[in-house]
């Protein structure tokens, strides 16, 4: 789907595939920190240290989360109902 957007952006340099490529190197940053959190097993470090049981599938919906509410804002304004009259 990237390619996609990023296809279609070169060709009419238009907000909503910008903003779906945001979206998805967004998601793709999302899925990089979740899995650097994963394998150094910073979830167990925290709980020693300040008792918080805080563990990879935590941090991942609080990220999904936050990847929905941009995906929200930045298409709010591309994407809207119309009432087609016949």
């Amino acid at each position: 789907m990237f390619i996609l957007n990023f296809r279609y952006y070169l060709k009419y340099r238009d907000i909503l595939n910008r903003n779906l490529m945001t979206i998805w190197l967004t998601f793709l940053v999302l899925n990089v920190v979740y899995f650097i959190f994963f394998f150094s097993n910073l979830g167990n470090i925290i709980y020693l240290i300040f008792g918080i049981w805080f563990t990879e599938n935590d941090i991942l919906h609080v990220l999904l989360i936050l990847w929905s509410a941009l995906i929200f804002f930045l298409l709010k304004r591309s994407t809207r109902d119309v009432e087609i009259i016949s």
